[in-house]
């Protein structure tokens, strides 16, 4: 396995992920926008006396020497290539960051650092609203919001900047924290705001592209990104689900069933062009531990057991991630105990399988929220809450109904529940057990409670039931 590849060949571009290209019309202000962006952003780099791109305090851009001695389990080259930097938005993504996040200060030089004392009343204020957040009173403090947002409205031009280069590669490092993760997720956060503010303004178009561009920032930080990235990008799919979708779907002014088929194409594009859950993480780890390895002053023997085990447990966690969610999980916590446990005076750490985990209770969040886009789209036309999902999807972008990853019969390949009738609906799955327990209260089951009168309720926090135990 010494040449694997960790990211699907579909998506292989001179080694790289590419990214794929928004499939919305873009209108001619559209791209003058993106245009004039581009020019700030520009002037922005040439502002004081450096003009030195940002990066990362200890970003590493190669690799390094003392890999050579060492037998990769993955696809160097392809781990550490880069777009040049024109054709890269990671570097548009940090200066749009610097808007709405202190920690990516580091990345800059002193001189291109932007008012501190601001962004850090920027972030209190973003921080605050996202607290605040509460389905029933998304246009509590609209005008708050809306103010917040004329400041913000360079950084999210800088942002569409970054999000029209064909890829986006971070730089990565062997610290465990990466300054741009805070600034992600305050770039989702203030998607969420602006949702609520373009609901309120009845601006239908520009809510949905919130959705896209917010799931877009998610996939963005998932190339050479360590395991808090992947969380990172997780935490950003939530905001993006069970938050800001269902502002669109709750409203009845000016709404129109197309939007439903739009939501529904965009949750499946962001699902196609995800690169596979734990891939990153894995080689990200690998390199990690390797680093305090070579730094390791133990006995060469001991340090060469440890370099063994750890290839092993990288190419038998690769192969696991492939598994059914349930068998899965069980494989990645016997590969930890056997081969990472062993070494633990030497490097100390977690189990990918609870990363694994997470995200399969996420995707399965997004299955539930494209049958809801669904059962959303019938009900708009014809004033009824189906008594079923069947032939729900018929005439829908997604042709049949997402399955539940959640079942605990892996072979059984059974679909998402749902409990329709009178003037409430229950859509869900089956949860962290796998036992259905039919939606009822008590139970361990996600559930998506839809009423009649548009109200949405999310009955379960995916990250909550992420961290029950499943043994």
């Amino acid at each position: 396995m010494a040449d694997l590849t960790f990211i699907h060949p579909s998506e292989l571009q001179d080694g790289i992920a590419a990214r794929p290209r928004p499939r919305s019309f873009i209108s001619v202000l559209a791209l003058l926008t993106l245009w004039f962006g581009s020019l700030g952003t520009q002037n922005l780099l040439a502002q004081g006396k450096s003009n030195s791109l940002p990066r990362f305090p200890d970003g590493i851009t190669a690799a390094p020497d003392w890999l050579g001695e060492l037998r990769v389990p993955f696809g160097v080259r392809t781990f550490f290539s880069a777009p040049a930097v024109e054709k890269n938005g990671a570097t548009h993504y940090l200066i749009a960051m610097r808007e709405v996040s202190t920690y990516v200060d580091s990345c800059f030089e002193a001189d291109q650092i932007f008012n501190s004392s601001e962004v850090e009343r920027r972030q209190r204020l973003i921080e605050s609203h996202f607290d605040d957040f509460d389905l029933l009173a998304r246009f509590y403090e609209i005008e708050a919001k809306r103010e917040l947002l004329k400041k913000l409205s360079g950084c999210f031009d800088r942002l569409q900047t970054a999000q029209a280069k064909s890829r986006c590669v971070f730089q990565t490092s062997f610290d465990v924290d990466q300054p741009h993760l805070e600034g992600a997720l305050a770039l989702a956060k203030a998607y969420l705001l602006k949702t609520c503010v373009d609901a309120k303004d009845l601006e239908w178009d520009s809510a949905i592209d919130n959705v896209r561009r917010t799931l877009q920032i998610a996939r963005d930080i998932l190339p050479r990104g360590n395991t808090a990235a992947a969380l990172t990008a997780s935490k950003i799919e939530d905001i993006a689900c069970r938050k800001m979708l269902p502002i669109i779907l709750m409203e009845k002014r000016n709404t129109k069933p197309s939007y439903c088929d739009r939501l529904i194409t965009i949750l499946q594009e962001h699902r196609n062009d995800r690169n596979v859950p734990g891939q990153y993480a894995i080689a990200s780890e690998w390199l990690r531990i390797q680093s305090l390895l070579n730094e390791s002053k133990a006995r060469p023997e001991r340090i060469e057991a440890a370099r063994g085990d750890l290839t092993k447990w990288f190419n038998q966690c690769f192969i696991a991630l492939q598994e059914p969610a349930r068998t899965r999980d069980q494989s990645l916590k016997e590969i930890h105990k056997r081969l990472i446990l062993p070494h633990s005076q030497l490097f100390r750490s977690n189990s990918i399988a609870d990363l694994a985990w997470t995200e399969t209770v996420v995707d399965t969040q997004t299955d539930l929220v494209i049958t809801l886009c669904a059962v959303r789209k019938r009900y708009m036309t014809s004033r009824k809450i189906p008594r079923s999902l069947e032939n729900l999807f018929a005439e829908l972008p997604v042709k049949s109904p997402p399955l539940d990853r959640l079942r605990a019969d892996d072979l059984k390949r059974d679909q998402l529940q749902a409990n329709f009738g009178g003037d409430v609906g229950i859509l869900y799955s089956v949860g962290i057990d796998g036992i259905d327990g039919e939606a009822e209260q008590g139970s361990d089951d996600m559930t998506i409670q839809i009423e009649t009168t548009g109200m949405i309720t999310f009955l379960y926090d995916p990250f909550r039931e992420a961290s029950k135990p499943r043994d």
